[in-house]
């Protein structure tokens, strides 16, 4: 997956992966890839799901459960990083 072998690329000590939901920034450090399977076709960048505390992101070519990450406002279902 592209998107873990950037989030890889940038993270800590390095500048860290950034999106936005709205006008909130949020920084992700550490992501992992995850199986989550839906019968709904989601747009790439959709929190389709959490997994304890961590969102699940659709994307391209599957689906990623970002594990370290800070937003400063909460993160909800069918939110779209940007």
């Amino acid at each position: 997956m592209k998107i873990l072998n950037f989030i890889r690329g940038i993270s800590k000590p390095g500048p860290i992966a950034r999106s936005k939901v709205g006008d909130n920034q949020v920084y992700i450090n550490k992501a992992h890839r995850h199986s989550y399977y839906s019968k709904k076709n989601y747009k790439p960048g959709t929190i389709i799901s959490f997994f304890k505390k961590y969102p699940i992101v659709s994307t391209i070519d599957g689906s990623i459960r970002l594990k370290n990450f800070y937003s400063k406002k909460k993160l909800q279902i069918l939110d779209n990083l940007q």
